[in-house]
């Protein structure tokens, strides 16, 4: 039994120069001796995205992973050194068939033998026109555990061991219910000249001829195919390797710009954006990057991709384009992220997932100037929202802490967040480092680096060492 890997990769450079895509399918056993060669050797940050189970057997599963799959692909486009690996199962086979009940450990096993660093799986149930979707995500401890790091960095001579990780490797995120049409009625953008074909197979009959750059209305999807009513009414099927997928909507919030006629082109229009968008069509353009076309005041025109936010079909995708960005140091576009990712629904309070979203929001945006030293302490509501959260987790007492001190130069805040963490755990690896660190630098004769930043450095030294004597901190600064 085989079971196809579909890969494909960005090539981009920083400069937002046009995206290729390469591609490639490959087979490999599935089963404990499973073994496959591995794609996209030479790129550094990969996503796996595994077919989506769908125990109905109504191929909504195969269209979903497409579509997260190609979405993940749009969000990253202009980041070199980036790929998406889609697994799926050949032909009219199912991936609950082939792997039997470990889903879980075959989409994570896939993933570690194609060195990526985050496997991504579902499972979507329908009832009438709405689905019912479940996604998940895991982070490869051996490539994604020592990037996602919140460091006070850019101050002459401060001491080392001011470090937390976002420790979360494995997400469930909650379940979206929606209906099919806001997933697959979307525009679609041809990126060749591509034959319509009226059903979802590569030999069916052709019903169009369609030429490149062209804007399509999308419908619906039929496992890999997005079936597309053109024009004059007339339906067929297009294979979705020879489309572009952009974002359905994109949001603004008073941007002040001007449309254009063409990508880059004459001026139309000056506009204020304000809201959610339909988009109508979307462009690589050499130098200036992305673009979308949107009707605004009954006017059409096209607006850089950096100015506006796109809303992807899943949150699961704003999550996975964050993680991208926060590894390749792109604090900014990830900060984008993961407020599209906090945004997209209204989550429970306790949900570990939104925990992490708002970590990774608070370190994004404290990463995004020439020191974390200069963040504005409005950052500090993010990485409260997180302990609010998940108020058992050490970790998120001990990110706090290290924003407080840099953002309010101050000691008592920090002390009384890593006093919380361990108490919560009195070994907590991350909770004991930075404490002894602090301690360390406060109680030095005459005072370290820390003492002079902080406006309440001499007094809160006495105060670390009580509570170093409370929880002792044999090791602390190597035990990570």
């Amino acid at each position: 039994m085989t079971l196809r890997v579909l890969a494909a990769l960005l090539l981009a450079s920083v400069s937002l120069t046009p995206c290729t895509h390469a591609g490639e399918i490959i087979r490999f056993q599935a089963g404990a001796q499973a073994h496959t060669d591995v794609v996209l050797a030479h790129v550094p940050v990969k996503a796996l995205v595994a077919e989506f189970l769908d125990p109905g057997d109504t191929g909504t599963g195969k269209s979903l992973s497409y579509l997260v799959w190609r979405e993940i692909l749009t969000a990253i486009s202009d980041q070199a050194g980036a790929g998406v690996i889609l697994a799926r199962a050949p032909g009219e086979e199912r991936i609950t068939d082939m792997l039997e009940k470990d889903y879980h450990g075959a989409a994570v096993r896939i993933a570690k033998e194609q060195k990526a660093s985050m496997a991504v799986w579902g499972a979507v149930n329908t009832a009438g026109g709405d689905l019912f979707v479940n996604t998940y995500l895991s982070l490869l401890p051996e490539t994604a555990d020592t990037q996602l790091k919140l460091t006070l960095s850019g101050e002459p001579s401060l001491p080392p061991g001011l470090q937390a990780k976002i420790m979360r490797t494995n997400y469930n995120f909650p379940l979206v219910e929606t209906p099919r049409a806001r997933l697959f009625e979307r525009r679609i953008v041809t990126r060749k000249q591509v034959t319509l074909r009226a059903t979802a197979d590569p030999s069916a009959q052709v019903v169009a001829t369609l030429s490149k750059d062209k804007a399509l209305d999308a419908v619906d999807m039929d496992k890999g195919w997005f079936k597309v009513r053109l024009a004059n009414g007339q339906v067929g099927y297009l294979d979705n390797s020879v489309v572009d997928v952009p974002p359905r909507t994109i949001e603004a919030t008073l941007v002040s710009t001007t449309l254009k006629a063409t990508p880059g082109g004459q001026h139309v229009r000056n506009v204020t954006l304000n809201g959610p968008y339909r988009v109508l069509d979307m462009r690589y353009e050499a130098k200036t990057g992305l673009w979308y076309e949107l009707e605004v005041d009954k006017v059409h025109g096209w607006v850089p991709a950096h100015l506006v936010r796109a809303r992807f079909s899943l949150p699961i995708v704003h999550f996975v384009a964050g993680l991208y960005r926060y590894q390749f140091k792109r604090y900014e576009d990830a900060r984008r992220e993961f407020a599209q990712y906090v945004s997209a629904l209204n989550f429970v309070n306790d949900n570990p997932s939104l925990a992490s979203a708002y970590q990774l929001l608070g370190a994004s945006t404290m990463l995004t100037k020439n020191t974390v030293f200069e963040t504005d302490d409005s950052v500090l509501e993010y990485f409260s929202k997180a302990v609010n959260a998940t108020p058992y987790d050490p970790s998120a007492y001990s990110l706090r802490a290290l924003a407080a001190l840099a953002v309010q130069r101050k000691a008592e805040t920090a002390l009384k967040d890593l006093e919380q963490a361990l108490s919560l755990d009195p070994t907590d690896p991350i909770a004991t480092r930075i404490t002894d660190t602090i301690r360390q630098d406060l109680m030095k004769p005459g005072g370290g680096r820390l003492r002079y930043m902080l406006e309440d450095g001499a007094a809160a030294g006495p105060k670390f060492e009580n509570l170093a004597n409370r929880y002792p901190m044999t090791g602390a600064s190597t035990r990570e």
